[in-house]
């Protein structure tokens, strides 16, 4: 494999800007097969581009936006002659469907508006779809001070439109903004969010809130040539957010409004193929940042603060949505070059929306919603007309290839009000599950780094694919006479990862890694701390953690005739690893007491979550194998590195308890007792193998060519745990 990379110098020898202007023939052609009316710019179009011309340069704008949900009708003030139910919320209108395709010869550039205050109104990349649903309206309160009237429900977020979008083999799209962060090409679908719900009136329940609007079914199959001082290429759908609880207010119930039914919404499918059909050495996608492609579910929706009274609680969060299946085809002969740090070349993504959070204040904080679901996640390399496409990635923390499904993460729990008795932290919500992930097919070609270096292109692995499943929810934080800390939840398990391709692979940074693949459990959530200080008694517990997830199946292959090469240290050739996610954190307890003739203080800290295991029920183990060739330079740097790793029990929380007693008369008595909870049990390693047909070299020290471990985690350790008692009276 050529060990010196493209350079930029090389990248703007190979990819030179191609300044043509639309000729009249090809305006013409244009408008007569319905894509795009050139009349004057930032004309709206029936069908087609919305073209923008500035000095010549045109970009094709094609945007479309559902109706926002008419708002509620309006309860009245007053409660005697008035005393009304709250109204709904209207529904978001629907996007229309975008279908579009550039075709020809054209060069187009990105185009910004701002008005006379110099602010934005447009920002557009050179082919610029999106379709966005419209947002539902809230719905309106009860009619404050009156009784048992319900608060209206907030209207449903509408689902963005379907996208179609062709790019040919012939188009040059340039963007030369370097302000507003434009892409070079912009392809969106996003749902609209959910209304929020309406508070009802004393006595009265709250309505529900809207659900977030899906995003919609994304197909792209993009060619030609890509610029951008930004991201090169963005194609997302996104679900949007679920509707939020309202907060109490004045002639209000004290409750704040959940928002269980504010789910986001979810993610569409998105399949998008780079191609370039024409076998052009000067196509490819070349950006700051680099191609981006994903479906991502929305978040929950918040529930809403309640009034600091004793009985009441904070609104519950709704459910994040599912993120959708993303699948992505590179052709052959297709060049992707990224230049920044913390990015990468190619990133597929499947994401599920964080779960709402419970809101504060209340005697109960409230508890939080689940994370959504990741999608599936597959990358096919089609070298079957040549090579199947050069990825390369010149920043740190910039791998070439990063294929990921991630669990969303579970919103936390509400915190309480002190100001109530026996104040309760609201709890955390378990992750979401993530999909697979796979990464397929022949001639790929991938580098990250220029050179060997200490510092630049750390952490750059050449093709990282990963399933991670959601993190827990900590619970909320309490404080007051008698607070209990609110538990924190599970994270979930990891899925099935496989990377089996034949590469041509290089990297050059500290932890740069070849070829990896990981499967990880995600993380148990913290239990809510507990504080208090009272006069008398005082009892505070500290909540409980949630357990890690397991991790799951992991399987590489570097198959027949495939070369990787690592050159920094800590960097192997070829990293499979399945891993348990760590357990959380106990609450810690805090109690203090000061009192006149008797006091007791008692604190009891939470108890740390379990460690997940490697490999979870159904797992069938880690295994890594090479049918071509591995060449490590590092110290460190192992040929095959195969691991199987259960997740530390999470420690168990603190406890303090301090009790003050002075009395007046000769008998004081002052009372004190701790007791920390229990350190999480520790996951368990896993069935892991590693395997060699072809032919392994390393350089570095301590660099072996095969390593095999199968770690069982540590157990949690347990809270320190201490308690003081004084007391003093007359002598």
């Amino acid at each position: 494999m050529n060990s010196s990379p493209l350079s930029r110098a090389t990248v703007a020898r190979l990819f030179p800007p191609n300044r043509r202007a639309l000729s009249l023939a090809l305006m013409n052609a244009i408008t007569a097969a319905g894509l795009a009316t050139f009349g004057a710019p930032g004309a709206a179009l029936a069908d087609g581009c919305q073209l923008y011309s500035v000095n010549g340069h045109i970009s094709c704008y094609l945007n479309t936006y559902g109706s926002a949900g008419s708002p509620a009708g309006s309860s009245g003030s007053d409660p005697i002659f008035d005393d009304k139910n709250g109204y709904t919320g209207g529904p978001g209108g629907p996007a229309a469907d975008i279908n579009l395709l550039v075709a020809g010869s054209p060069t187009l550039y990105d185009y910004s508006q701002y008005d006379s205050k110099g602010n934005l109104l447009v920002a557009s990349s050179p082919v610029n779809a999106v379709s966005v649903g419209g947002a539902g309206a809230q719905g309106s309160d009860a009619t404050a001070g009156g009784f048992d009237k319900v608060g209206g429900n907030g209207g449903l977020g509408n689902s963005g439109g379907d996208l179609t979008v062709t790019v040919g083999p012939q188009v040059t799209n340039q963007s030369q903004d370097t302000v507003n962060g434009i892409s070079g090409i912009t392809l969106i679908s996003l749902g609209g969010e959910g209304g929020a719900a309406g508070k009802g009136n004393m006595s009265g329940e709250d309505g529900t809130s809207g659900v977030g609007g899906v995003g919609g079914t994304i197909n792209a199959t993009l060619d030609g040539f890509t610029h951008s001082n930004f991201r090169s290429v963005l194609v997302s759908s996104q679900g949007g957010a679920g509707g939020r609880g309202r907060d109490y207010g004045t002639g209000l119930n004290s409750q704040g409004a959940d928002a269980t039914d504010g789910i986001g919404g979810n993610g569409g499918t998105v399949t998008t193929t780079f191609a370039n059909a024409s076998n052009n050495a000067n196509n490819g996608f070349v950006g700051t940042t680099g191609v981006l492609v994903q479906s991502v579910g929305g978040a929950g929706g918040n529930g809403g603060s309640a009034e600091d009274v004793d009985g009441s609680q904070g609104g519950s969060g709704g459910l994040g949505g599912n993120g959708g299946n993303v699948g992505v085809t590179v052709g052959s002969n297709v060049i992707m070059v990224e230049t920044g740090n913390n990015d990468s070349a190619l990133h597929l993504l499947s994401q599920g929306g964080a779960g709402g959070q419970g809101n504060s204040s209340g005697g109960s904080g409230g508890n939080a919603g689940a994370g959504g679901n990741g999608g599936n996640v597959s990358l096919t390399i089609d070298g079957t007309a040549g090579a199947g496409g050069a990825i390369a990635a010149n920043g740190t923390y910039a791998p070439a290839v990063l294929v990921q499904s991630l669990g969303g993460n579970g919103g936390d729990g509400g915190v309480p009000s002190q100001y109530v008795i026996g104040p309760n932290g609201g709890s955390g919500s378990n992750g979401g599950t993530a999909g697979t992930v796979s990464v397929t097919g022949s001639g790929l070609v991938a580098r990250t780094g220029i050179y060997v270096d200490p510092t630049d292109f750390e952490g750059s692995p050449g093709v990282l694919a990963q399933s991670i499943g959601g993190g827990g929810g900590s619970g909320g934080v309490s404080k007051g006479v008698f607070a209990v800390g609110g538990e924190g939840a599970n994270g979930v398990n990891g899925n099935t990862a496989t990377v089996a391709v034949q590469s041509q692979t290089e990297t050059f940074g500290f932890g740069s890694d070849g070829l990896a693949v990981q499967s990880i459990g995600g993380g148990g959530g913290k239990g809510g701390d507990a504080s208090g200080d009272s006069v008398g008694l005082q009892y505070v517990v500290g909540g409980s953690a949630g357990g890690g997830g397991d991790g799951f199946t992991a399987s590489l292959t570097s198959q027949k005739g495939s070369t990787v090469l690592t050159h920094g240290v800590h960097s192997p050739g070829l990293l499979a690893q399945s891993i348990g996610g760590g357990g959380g954190q106990g609450g810690s307890a805090y109690s203090k007491s000061k009192s006149a003739g008797f006091g007791a203080s008692m604190a009891v800290g939470g108890s740390g979550g379990a460690g997940g295991n490697a490999c979870g029920t159904n797992c069938t183990g880690t295994t890594a194998e090479n049918d071509g060739r591995i060449g490590t330079d590092g110290s460190d740097s192992y040929g095959i590195l195969a691991q199987s790793i259960g997740g530390g029990g999470g420690a168990r929380g603190a406890s303090t308890a301090k009790s003050q007693v002075y009395a007046a008369e000769d008998v004081s008595i002052s009372l004190s007792a701790s007791l920390g909870g229990s350190g999480g049990q520790a996951g368990s390693g896993g069935l892991l193998s590693a395997t060699n047909t072809g032919l392994i070299t390393t350089g570095g020290e301590g660099a072996v060519g095969m390593l095999a471990q199968s770690i069982g985690g540590g157990g949690g350790a347990g809270g320190d745990s201490s308690s003081a008692s004084s007391a003093a009276g007359r002598g």
